[in-house]
């Protein structure tokens, strides 16, 4: 919630129609519920903003340079400007969960079980969703994460990292956010970009770099 606030009262400024949106995971519950109980809700409502469930907004099929055909949300397809504002999780089946992944979010309930069940790519699938809607800018939480899995009902354990991500380029935020996730992650020990699918495919189909430099900020939490 405080990163969404954040980046909320940042953009108001421009005075640009901002939407903000979520595609929970079937496996979650009731989608329309999570999302009316979420905490980002009341962050949204503060700012006058609605929780937007991508479910219900309609979707459409495109097809990558790349000849990749995939079903994605079509309101995230007309926007001008995609902010992603993922949490840094280790993922059994991915890895790694983060900004690339974060875009799984705009594919419709059947196109993820088509993933999940193997019938179509899951780490082609999220390289190139982020081809046809690359994030414009990722801030992604390293702040708190967690071991072993990406959710409590997974069996996953919280964890402390202390970090914040924020980058043009995707894949290199995830490249460095495997770096710092590996030092308190087993699964992900010298574990390098090549090795986690997903980040292969999309330094395979040009989404970014895993060439990178970075800056440091220290920043203040009040």
């Amino acid at each position: 919630p405080d990163v969404l606030d954040a980046v909320l009262w940042f953009f108001k400024r421009f005075h640009v129609r901002i939407v903000v949106g979520d595609g929970p995971s079937r496996d979650a519950g009731n989608a329309a519920q999570l999302l009316r109980d979420h905490a980002l809700q009341s962050t949204c409502s503060a700012h006058d903003l609605e929780l937007v469930n991508l479910h219900d907004c309609g979707f459409t099929t495109v097809k990558t340079q790349h000849g990749f055909s995939m079903t994605v949300s079509a309101m995230a397809l007309d926007c001008d400007y995609i902010v992603s504002l993922p949490v840094l999780k280790p993922h059994r089946r991915c890895g790694l969960a983060g900004a690339l992944s974060n875009q799984f979010g705009l594919f419709p309930i059947r196109e993820r079980l088509l993933m999940h069940g193997r019938v179509k790519d899951i780490h082609r699938s999220i390289a190139e969703v982020n081809t046809v809607m690359r994030p414009s800018i990722t801030v992604m939480d390293a702040v708190k994460t967690y071991r072993n899995a990406d959710e409590l009902r997974h069996g996953a354990q919280p964890a402390d990292l202390g970090y914040m991500l924020a980058g043009a380029d995707p894949l290199a935020v995830d490249c460095h956010g495997l770096k710092l996730l590996s030092t308190i992650e087993p699964s992900l020990a010298r574990k390098r970009p090549q090795d986690i699918d997903h980040l292969a495919w999309a330094s395979r189909v040009g989404v970014g770099e895993t060439d990178y430099q970075t800056h440091s900020a220290f920043l203040r939490w009040d």
